[in-house]
């Protein structure tokens, strides 16, 4: 029996996407014992076109201040046990910029007239 291609059944990203937060990739791998699959994390440059990588190898990012306003872009490559490659896949995430709060109305103060 020859394993199939290895492929992604699934590809998400998991966690708020807010600074200081933990994304995580959730996957379902399809075709043979997975190997050292290829995970790369992204962020889109200030042209708006290109991507830049801010890391490899690992399967959570911590959102940081330079990613706020930005697109991540997570790579996935499947990877059998024997080197195998399938199709990259990606996704991508938008950490929006931080919305301040309006400042809640003070209640007003009670008056007491005499």
């Amino acid at each position: 029996i020859k394993p199939g291609l290895p492929q992604l059944k699934t590809l998400q990203i998991a966690g708020e996407p807010q600074k200081g937060n933990i994304l995580e990739v959730a996957v379902e791998y399809f075709g043979g014992e997975q190997g050292e699959s290829i995970i790369e994390w992204s962020r889109n440059a200030a042209d708006g076109r290109n991507f830049d990588v801010v890391a490899k190898q690992t399967k959570k990012y911590i959102v940081q201040q330079e990613d706020v306003g930005r697109l991540l872009k997570l790579s996935y490559t499947p990877v059998r046990k024997d080197g195998v490659q399938g199709e990259v896949k990606t996704r991508l995430i938008e950490i929006p910029a931080a919305t301040s709060s309006p400042e809640p109305t003070p209640e007003p103060t009670p008056t007491t007239e005499q």
